[in-house]
């Protein structure tokens, strides 16, 4: 199968939110799935580091999409014609945005649609571009995924999608989340009694 994802949130030393979960999430499905070919599509150049395994192939589409208007010109035109070119089964976009033109099979990872409910939190032009664009992205994605019960709920009473379409995907944890060893259980605890004098105050009660 050939999956190409919209990955330009991957950016090196430069992972906030949304590529930090695509980070997490890809560097492993990537390698659990060597039978399928993924297309990472980014809006720069593509850095090494994010080539997890050897079925990556990195697309390079432009120009920069960080502002509303580049937001239209890089999905809506310039994937559209990398969507063309490679003729995927599926194409997969990591922070909702899709190109609506496109007769591709798509996935829309949608976190949340917190402006929804505080748009005044966010500047004018990404409100409105987030406010006019997403019920459509939502409506036309094949599927969705989102992160949490409550996402999903919001996403299905606020832009009227069935539940069956909508799958939660818990983010992904960094590899440094794991069980301590004895070992490492023995010094923290040493630290947080010891350490911080709770011991001693223990004693004088």
């Amino acid at each position: 199968m050939k999956i190409v994802i919209n990955v330009r949130f991957l950016i090196k030393d430069q992972l906030e939110g949304i590529g930090v979960f695509t980070n997490e999430t890809l560097s492993r499905l990537t390698k659990k799935h060597p039978e399928h070919q993924f297309y990472f599509v980014f809006d720069r150049k593509a850095h090494p580091d994010f080539s997890f395994s050897g079925n990556i192939i990195p697309v390079v589409a432009l120009p920069p999409a960080r502002h509303p208007l580049l937001w239209c010109i890089w999905f809506q035109i310039s994937l559209k014609f990398v969507l063309r070119r490679i003729k995927p089964d599926i194409f997969v976009s990591m922070d909702g945005f899709l190109p609506l033109a496109s007769k591709i099979k798509k996935l829309a990872v949608i976190h949340d649609i917190a402006f929804e409910h505080y748009p005044k939190d966010i500047p004018f032009s990404v409100r409105k571009y987030y406010l006019h664009y997403f019920p459509k992205f939502a409506k036309k994605a094949d599927r969705i995924a989102t992160v949490s019960e409550y996402s999903k709920n919001d996403i299905i009473f606020t832009y009227h999608i069935p539940e069956d379409k909508i799958d939660i995907v818990y983010n992904a944890a960094d590899d440094s989340f794991r069980p301590l060893n004895e070992e490492a259980k023995i010094n923290i605890k040493r630290y947080l009694t010891d350490g911080f004098g709770w011991s001693q105050s223990m004693e004088n009660r």
